[in-house]
C-alpha cells in the first residue's frame, strides 16, 4: 500500500465514503471512507514517552442526501492523535478548522459521561496511516467544476445536478458485437485473480454477464496490480466506459483501449453503492449507478444464488464459494495434495468433512487452534495450489476463490454417526480454471482487518467452552505429539524445549511495533530490564471468576488484622458439638484496650478418617496473632482464622488468607465468595484431604490463583518494547516452580532470581546476558487509556548464545 501523506489540503477524493458520526462502530475504519467536521475545541500536547494531542470535533455539516442528518447534526465527539503525527497536529490544525479525517480507530470513550461528547472516540497515527485533509469553510470553496459530469481533485463539493452530466449510453452484452467500443454495466461471473504476464504487466480474466446475456462477455484486461480493475469476489458490480471488443479465437473478447475506466461495486444486496477505484478522477452519477447496481444486484442474487456463497454460515453442497478466512493449520499430505484447516468465525451449518491422514506432520499454532476450536473446516488443496500453499504459516489471512463444497462419497472413510447434519467437505481443485486459487490478504488491507474484527468477536464467544476432545486428539494424531506428559516433563523448563514458533522468521521489534492488526510474532531479544525488581512481589493473586488481578497482602497488614480482630472478638459458647472439639482459654494482653483476649481453637472432627492424628487435622483460630498463627501451622495440617459471635461463626470481611499451610497460603475473592456462616463449617467434617481447593469447595470461596506477573523490557538491534511474562508461561520459565512457594520460601526467591539473572545480569556484575528466542502476542486492552491499548505476552521462551543461533 502506497503511503499518503499525513496532511492533505486537496479536497477529498469524490469516490470516498461519507460516513455520520452516529453510524461509526468500533473497529479500524476503511480507507476510503472518512468523517468530518469542525474543530470546536482542542487541548495542548501531552509530551511523554509518546506525545498525544486531543481534539473535539463538532459534525455541523451534513451531506444533503443522507438519512437522519436531522438527528445526527450536533454531535461532537473526542479525536486523540499519536506520536509523530500529534507534534504535526498541534502546528497544523487550529480551532474552527474544518477536517475531514481518514484511517482511524473507532474505540470506546472512557469520559462519555463527564465531557457528555459522543460514546466513541477516534484515535489516529501514521502506524495506521491516517490522513487528516484540511478542507476549506463552505464560504471559501472555490466551485471549480470539471466539465461534463466529471470531478477533478479541484472540485468541492461535488455537486451533481441534473443536465450538468454527461450523458453515458450503455449497451447490453447482447448487442456487443467485434470491432465496437461500448461502455457496459455487467457483474462479474468469473474471474481469475491478476497473474503475472510474460511482459512486466499482470493480466486480470473475468466474465461479464446481464439479464439480456448469462453467458457473458469475456474481458482481459493488462497493467499494474494497481492499475486494474479492484474485483474481488465473483458477484462484485463492474462498470466499464470505453471498452474495445475483439474477436479472438472465434469469440468475442474486451480488452482496455486509451481512456478505459473502470468502477467496481460490492454485490450483496443492500451494502452501501460506493464506487471502488484505481482512479481519483471518474464520473459518477449517483442515480443512475444506483439504479444499474441495484437491477444487477436482485438479477444475480436470484440467478446465481447457489454459486455467490461467500461464508462457511450460508455454505450448501454442491457449490462453489470464495472464502475470505485464516490459516489455523496446514499439512502436506503429499506431493499433490495438502491440507487447511482455517474458520471464517462463522459455523458450518454442515458437519465438516476431516480426512483420516497417517503420520502426516501438522503445522499450527495451538493457542490460535483453541481460539477456532469447532469452528475449522478442512480444506483439502491439489495440484499447482499445493504446492504455493506450502509457504503458507499459520495465522495468515487467506482470499480462497472457486472453493468447492461437496459431499463425501458413500464409500470414504467418514466416521458415520447418528446425526442428522449431512457432512460436507471442500476441495480447492487444481489448474486456474473459472478463477480458482488462493492468495494472501495484505496485513493492512480492509479485508484483513475487518476479517481480524470478525474473528475477535466470535473469539470472545467461543473461549468460555473448553477445548474439545475431538480436536484435541485430531492435532495429537497429525503432529505425532505424545498427550501424556510424564511429572518430569511437566515441570520441564521453557529453556529445554524447542517449541513450534521455529518454523516461523524472526520479526524485527519496529515491525511489531507497526503492526495494525492483532498478531503472534517470533522474535529474538535481549532482556534490559524487569519489574517489579523484587522477585518476590511478582507474584500476585488472580481470580479466575472474575479476571482481576490483585497484591498479596504485606505480612504487617495481616498482622495489623489478626490483631483487631483479637480485639473484637467475643467469648463464644462453649456447648457441646459433634462436628468439632471445642476448647477455649485465656489469653494474655494484647492492647492497652482491653486486658483479655478470647482464644477459642476448633479441631474439626473428619469422619472419613477413622484415626486422626494431631499434625493430620484442620484447625480453627480465633483472636490468635500472627506469630500464634504460625506456630501452629507447623503442629496442624492446616488452620482457619475465623470470628465469631454469641451466634455464629464466620471468615474475616478482610484481605487476608483464609487457610494456613506450613508456608503455603491461600486467599479467597472478597467479590465472588459468599459469606461464610457455621452450616458451611460443618461441611468440613467430609472432607477427604485437607488442600485448598478442597476446603473453598466446602465453604463457597472462589480461590484465588498464585500467578507470576512480570514485565520485561525487550530490546533487539531495531527498537525496544515492553511485553508481560504471566502465568503458567512464567512458571515454565523459572523452572515449574509454583508461585505460592516463592512468595514465602526465601530460598525459593534466590532461585527465582538466578533464573532471571541469567537474562538480564544485575548492573557491575560480569555476567553474560542471554538472547531470548521468544514468540510475543499482541492482546486488545480495551479499558486503558488511548496510547497502552494494545500490550504484549511472551510466549515459547527459549536461550540462544548468539543473536544468529538457530
Amino acid at each position: 500500500m502506497a503511503e499518503m501523506a499525513s496532511f492533505l489540503t486537496i479536497p477529498v477524493p469524490s469516490h470516498y465514503f461519507h460516513i455520520l458520526l452516529q453510524n461509526l462502530q468500533p473497529g479500524l475504519c476503511p480507507q476510503d471512507n472518512f468523517v468530518q467536521g469542525t474543530v470546536a475545541e482542542r487541548f495542548p500536547l501531552a509530551s511523554g514517552q509518546q506525545n498525544v494531542l486531543k481534539m473535539v470535533l463538532h459534525e455541523d455539516i451534513i451531506p444533503k442526501g443522507m438519512q437522519d442528518a436531522e438527528t445526527a447534526a450536533h454531535i461532537t465527539i473526542n479525536v486523540y492523535f499519536f506520536g509523530g503525527l500529534a507534534e504535526e497536529a498541534d502546528s497544523t490544525i487550529q480551532k474552527g478548522s474544518l477536517l475531514a479525517l481518514t484511517g482511524f480507530q473507532v474505540t470506546n470513550s472512557p469520559s462519555r459521561k463527564r465531557d457528555g461528547h459522543f460514546h466513541l472516540q477516534l484515535e489516529l497515527s501514521r502506524e495506521l496511516q491516517s490522513a487528516i485533509f484540511v478542507l476549506p469553510k463552505p464560504a471559501e470553496l472555490p466551485g471549480k467544476r470539471s466539465e461534463g459530469n466529471k470531478v477533478e481533485l479541484g472540485a468541492w463539493p461535488p455537486k451533481q445536478r441534473k443536465g450538468h452530466f454527461k450523458v453515458y449510453t450503455y449497451t447490453p452484452l447482447w448487442k456487443v458485437q467485434t470491432n465496437m467500443v461500448v461502455n457496459i454495466y455487467g457483474a462479474v461471473k468469473l474471474f481469475k485473480p491478476p497473474m503475472q504476464s510474460k511482459g512486466p504487466d499482470h493480466s486480470l480474466v473475468l466474465t461479464v454477464v446481464d439479464p439480456s446475456a448469462p453467458e457473458g462477455l469475456r474481458c482481459v484486461l493488462f497493467g499494474s496490480l494497481s492499475s486494474l480493475p479492484p474485483v474481488q469476489h465473483v458477484g462484485d458490480i463492474v462498470r466499464f466506459h470505453r471498452l474495445k471488443v475483439q474477436t479472438y479465437c472465434s469469440s468475442l473478447q474486451g480488452t482496455q483501449m486509451p481512456g478505459f475506466s473502470a468502477l467496481v461495486f460490492d454485490g450483496t444486496v443492500g451494502a452501501p453503492i460506493v464506487p471502488k477505484s484505481t482512479s481519483l478522477s471518474f464520473s459518477f452519477d449517483a442515480e443512475q449507478e444506483k439504479e444499474e447496481v441495484s437491477k444487477l444486484r436482485s438479477w444475480m442474487l436470484q440467478t446465481y444464488s447457489t454459486s455467490l456463497t461467500r461464508g462457511l454460515m450460508d455454505v450448501k453442497p454442491h457449490s462453489f464459494l470464495n472464502l475470505q478466512c485464516q490459516l489455523v493449520a496446514i499439512a502436506r499430505v503429499d506431493l499433490r495434495c495438502s491440507l487447511l484447516k482455517v474458520w471464517d468465525g462463522t459455523l458450518c451449518p454442515y458437519i465438516p468433512y476431516s480426512p483420516t491422514l497417517d503420520n502426516v506432520k501438522l503445522k499450527t499454532d495451538m493457542e490460535l487452534l483453541h481460539r477456532s476450536k469447532g469452528l475449522t473446516i478442512d480444506i483439502m488443496v491439489y495440484d499447482d495450489h499445493a504446492e504455493s500453499a506450502s509457504s503458507l504459516q499459520p495465522g495468515d489471512f487467506l482470499d480462497i476463490f472457486n472453493l468447492h463444497a461437496t459431499q463425501p462419497a458413500l464409500g470414504s472413510s467418514v466416521d458415520q454417526n447418528s446425526e442428522d447434519r449431512p457432512r460436507i467437505r471442500f476441495v480447492l481443485h487444481g489448474s486456474s480454471a473459472f478463477g480458482r486459487g488462493l492468495k494472501v490478504l495484505p496485513e493492512h488491507s480492509e479485508a484483513a482487518m475487518s476479517l481480524s474484527r470478525a474473528l475477535q468477536a466470535a473469539c470472545c464467544q467461543n473461549l468460555s467452552d473448553p477445548l474439545s476432545e475431538t480436536l484435541y486428539e485430531e492435532v495429537v494424531s497429525c503432529t505425532g505429539v505424545n498427550g501424556e506428559d510424564s511429572a518430569q516433563e511437566k515441570t520441564e523448563t521453557c529453556m529445554e524445549r524447542r517449541p513450534g514458533h521455529y518454523q516461523q522468521r524472526i520479526t524485527p521489534l519496529t515491525t511489531v511495533l507497526s503492526r495494525a492488526l492483532l498478531g503472534k510474532y517470533r522474535v529474538r531479544v535481549k532482556v534490559v530490564q524487569y519489574l517489579p525488581p523484587q522477585m518476590y512481589r511478582c507474584v500476585k493473586l488472580f481470580c479466575p471468576a472474575c479476571q482481576t488481578l490483585q497484591d498479596i497482602p504485606s505480612q504487617k497488614h495481616v498482622a495489623r488484622c489478626l490483631r483487631n480482630l483479637a480485639q473484637m472478638c467475643c467469648k463464644p459458647d462453649s456447648g457441646a458439638e459433634d462436628w468439632c472439639e471445642f476448647m477455649h482459654m485465656e489469653g494474655s494482653p494484647v492492647g492497652e484496650a482491653i486486658d483479655t483476649r478470647h482464644i477459642t481453637l476448633r479441631r474439626v472432627n473428619m469422619r472419613n478418617m477413622e484415626e486422626q492424628l494431631v499434625e493430620e487435622s484442620l484447625l480453627l483460630a480465633q483472636g490468635l496473632t500472627l506469630a500464634e498463627l504460625n506456630k501452629l501451622t507447623s503442629e496442624f495440617a492446616a488452620v482457619i482464622p475465623i470470628t465469631s459471635s454469641e451466634e455464629k461463626m464466620g471468615l474475616p470481611s478482610l484481605c487476608m488468607p483464609f487457610l494456613l499451610q506450613g508456608h503455603r497460603r491461600s486467599y479467597r475473592c472478597l467479590s465472588c465468595s459468599p459469606a461464610v456462616g457455621t452450616e458451611d463449617f460443618q461441611k468440613l467434617t467430609d472432607l477427604e484431604t485437607i488442600e485448598a481447593i478442597s476446603v473453598a469447595t466446602a465453604l463457597r470461596l472462589q480461590l484465588l490463583r498464585h500467578v507470576y506477573i512480570l514485565q520485561l523490557t525487550l530490546e533487539d538491534a531495531t527498537g525496544k518494547l515492553q511485553a508481560f511474562l504471566c502465568k503458567e508461561q512464567a512458571e515454565r520459565f523459572f523452572g515449574g516452580l509454583p508461585a505460592d512457594l516463592a512468595v514465602t520460601d526465601s530460598t525459593l526467591q534466590a532461585q527465582v532470581q538466578e533464573v532471571i539473572d541469567k537474562f538480564c545480569p544485575p548492573e557491575g556484575t560480569a555476567g553474560k546476558r542471554l538472547w531470548l528466542d521468544c514468540t510475543l502476542k499482541s492482546v486488545h486492552v480495551p479499558d486503558e487509556a488511548p496510547d497502552k491499548r494494545r500490550c504484549f505476552h511472551i510466549f515459547d521462551m527459549v536461550p540462544v548464545d548468539d543473536e544468529h543461533d538457530l
